[in-house]
């Protein structure tokens, strides 16, 4: 690493070797982008990679670790300027912004260990070019305390590459603050859009390649509690996904797509000139991608969750596509493991897909996808649905796409209903009573060799040795062990929880309010707001439907007594339902409900700007919205009682029907 005083030797030395590229015309253009702005009235989002430093946590007074690899350093607090030589060990850079002013092909900017906070939309753009023999390497460093960096952001993209190329991003964690925020300012704010109310503020993708971005190494890394995607690959090529650790994903969104890593790319490339393959996903564990809302359009709701994928691939026409997934464990996702739609080339080797409880299968092709060639190798899939195939595959596809012996081979499917349209060649089914897995409830997902048909010298599935580095992985990043999410282990999908905070937090405009069920399997809610005119009609899951048809109650009286209390509260009366076939209740209006959010640190996870709002629509983005893990979303069930009637207020109807 050379000192400050040695600037001027090491710039000399720089000029003489190879490793040099990048024109002064391509450092004055990285300078000219890093300093864009865009629209936002009140708020200005500063594409400048703002990383405003938080100051480290347990920070001691103890020599900061160095690198020989490393030719900057990068620290919480640091004040280093690129113009003046910093970046050393004793001046190292406080910013990825100044940092990049300073880097060239072949250099290695070492992140130390600490809390960075990227407080804008875009938190850190990344805009600089290596080569092909020197590519130039961002990595985080362990930490006095021992932990790698931690990279937190509250909104749109944590790290947005445009145009950078031969980039090698390593060993940093990327948190979207998702855990901190409580589900009733999600519902309000978020899923209900009450226009007064501020939106909840949360991160929605860990990385995000787009703008020409070419060979991207991201590797070692961890992206946890976001909404959206941990990488979207937009319009890259030659991207390698390897050995990361994405989970929590999705937990917060209700439209449009959630994927940990997902491709959106749909042109055709230009460049012929390479064969490699242009999305590489190897090694990687991905787990606990799924939404915990249900869907909603503009004014109405069907009632069930959004779907949600450890990855998913979007149509292209580009025929020279190939992507490979090869040694992943993908588990307990709120949706198939992996889709795809219109794949020319697709390499899908030696994963393990665990499907979670609720889930029926682990991969899935769209119905009218045309994958010219899919290589299908020593897979396993499992699935504990009986219902439905655990690969959902048109078996003419695959016929279609077998040009040797051994493109579809050694793959065992557990569970489910099996394969499509039965036992495809390439394919074993296993009983779904026979053990294959050594013991998923502790984590470890390494595969029986006595499970019926496998060759323990060509083992399916994520092999023993990749296995153990991703023990190492989660020890790097202290994250413990794969594991089902706490819904998901508690017996499935908690509809009636849900169903009953989405009533507590609608907005108080709507004053009439009505409850029909018109068979076993459908019920819905009507709210109105009569002076708007303005009505939202939300479908009842179809499993809570029946559960009230049983019991012969509406939603609107399904609660605790204290949960009653708290909708009675907020709805102006304060007695309780009486369960009845055709009834008309009126009750007051609510009160509004004190919407402050604060995390660990006592700070406000709520956005008041218009801009935030607007960049949120951005389409490679999806809209900023989000889900639920709160205390007091699990109300028991309850005995239903007759009550006396509920008497009527001057203004603000309540209604409640059920249709025989």
């Amino acid at each position: 690493m050379m000192m400050e005083n040695d600037h001027s030797a090491d710039v000399e030395r720089r000029s003489a070797g190879a490793r040099a590229e990048e024109t002064s015309s391509e450092r004055t253009e990285m300078r000219s982008r890093a300093s864009r702005s865009t629209r936002g009235g009140r708020w200005t989002l500063a594409v400048t990679c703002a990383l405003g430093a938080l100051s480290a946590r347990g920070a001691r007074a103890q020599t900061p670790p160095t690198d020989a690899a490393c030719d900057y350093y990068m620290q919480v607090g640091g004040a280093g300027e690129a113009a003046s030589g910093g970046g050393t060990s004793d001046v190292p850079f406080g910013s990825l912004e100044e940092a990049q002013l300073a880097l060239t092909a072949g250099d290695t900017l070492c992140v130390r260990g600490g809390q960075y906070r990227l407080n804008t939309f875009i938190g850190a753009e990344i805009l600089v070019r290596g080569n092909a023999t020197h590519p130039i390497t961002i990595k985080g460093l362990k930490g006095s305390d021992g932990n790698l960096p931690t990279f937190l952001f509250k909104s749109g993209v944590a790290f947005d590459f445009r145009g950078a190329k031969y980039i090698n991003f390593e060993s940093v964690d990327v948190d979207g603050s998702a855990y901190n925020v409580p589900l009733r300012a999600v519902l309000t704010a978020n899923w209900w859009r009450d226009k007064p109310s501020p939106r909840v503020k949360i991160g929605q993708t860990c990385f995000r390649l787009r703008e020409n971005t070419r060979h991207v190494n991201i590797s070692h890394c961890a992206c946890h509690d976001v909404h959206s995607n941990a990488v979207n690959v937009v319009d890259a090529y030659y991207t390698r996904i390897a050995h990361n650790a994405f989970y929590r994903i999705g937990f917060y969104r209700f439209k449009g797509e959630v994927a940990a890593v997902k491709r959106t790319f749909v042109k055709a490339s230009q460049e012929v000139e390479e064969d490699g393959y242009r999305l590489d996903i190897e090694g990687n564990v991905i787990w606990n991608v799924e939404s915990h809302l249900y869907q909603r359009t503009e004014n109405a709701s069907t009632g069930n969750i959004l779907e949600t994928n450890a990855l998913n691939f979007d149509s292209v026409t580009d025929l020279d596509s190939k992507i490979r997934v090869q040694g992943n464990l993908l588990a307990f996702n709120g949706g198939p493991d992996l889709k795809f739609k219109n794949a020319p080339y697709l390499v899908v080797m030696s994963n393990t897909m665990h499907a979670s409880p609720t889930v029926d299968s682990v991969m899935i092709s769209d119905g009218t996808s045309d994958t010219s060639r899919l290589i299908m190798k020593n897979n396993m899939f499992f699935a504990t649905q009986s219902s439905k195939s655990v690969i959902d595959i048109d078996v003419s596809m695959l016929n279609s796409t077998i040009s040797d012996d051994d493109t579809i081979l050694n793959n065992f499917v557990s569970g489910g209903g099996g394969f499509v349209n039965g036992t495809q060649a390439g394919f074993s089914v296993i009983d779904a009573s026979e053990p294959v897995f050594a013991n998923v409830s502790a984590g470890d997902f390494r595969i029986l060799s006595t499970t019926t048909g496998v060759d323990a010298t060509d083992m399916p599935g994520v092999s023993d040795s990749s296995l153990l580095k991703v023990a190492e992985l989660l020890g790097d990043f202290n994250i413990g062990t794969v594991a089902e999410s706490e819904w998901s282990a508690a017996g499935g999908i908690p509809h009636k929880n849900i169903t009953q905070m989405l009533i507590s937090t609608a907005p108080s405009s709507y004053t009439d309010v009505t409850f029909t069920q018109t068979s076993r399997d459908v019920a819905f809610i009507t709210f109105r707001d009569p002076l708007a005119e303005d009505m939202f009609t939300f479908t009842l899951n179809q499993e809570y439907a029946q559960s009230l048809f049983d019991r012969n109650i509406s939603a609107l009286v399904d609660t605790t007594p204290a949960g009653r209390t708290e909708l009675e509260a907020r709805l102006g009366s304060k007695r309780r339902h009486r369960r009845v076939r055709s009834r008309v209740l009126s009750l007051g209006q609510a009160d509004d409900e004190d919407m402050s959010v604060q995390s660990e640190n006592e700070e406000m996870y709520l956005d008041d700007t218009e801009a935030d709002r607007e960049v949120s629509e951005d389409p490679t983005l999806g809209e900023n919205t989000q889900e639920m893990e709160e205390s007091d979303v699990g109300y028991p069930a309850s005995e239903d009682t007759d009550a006396t009637p509920i008497g009527q207020t001057k203004s603000n109807n309540y209604q409640l029907q059920r249709v025989a």
